[in-house]
């Protein structure tokens, strides 16, 4: 998978050995005109996810006092064992806790997660019944 970030927050891989945040340096899209953008490349492994999230997830505002952040590292906390979760899964549990941990003014909470695809077994074909 091929990423390219222009002010986003850093996309996490979410794998079986752990969650990975990927560091994509890039301009802020649109902030000027000949704006330079990064690209990385990763790659994920039958079933492992790239959880990419606006900051609406990890600058929602909530905990005892209402004030922190929900910040990158509750998001790693809460993806880690996630790559036994399709990416629908994993998508709404972010989404969830996101939401649920804020409690003073929301700011927009978007979840893409693309997951790359589990081997097929082959079919086998069935004997003929006596």
């Amino acid at each position: 998978m091929r990423l390219a970030a222009g002010g986003h927050p850093p996309p996490m891989v979410v794998r079986g050995s752990g969650v990975e945040p990927l560091e994509i340096p890039g301009m802020l899209v649109g902030g000027v005109a000949r704006a330079r953008f990064a690209a990385r490349t990763v790659d994920l492994a039958a079933g492992e996810a790239c959880v990419l999230y606006t900051d609406g997830v990890t600058e929602a505002r909530g905990g005892v006092d209402g004030d922190a952040e929900f910040g990158e590292e509750r998001l790693r906390r809460l993806l880690e064992g996630c790559h036994v979760l399709p990416a629908p899964g994993i998508a709404e549990r972010v989404a969830q806790h996101a939401t649920a941990w804020a409690v003073t003014g929301r700011d927009d909470i978007a979840v893409l997660v693309v997951q790359a695809p589990l081997p097929v077994a082959p079919a086998h074909p069935q004997e003929p019944s006596a």
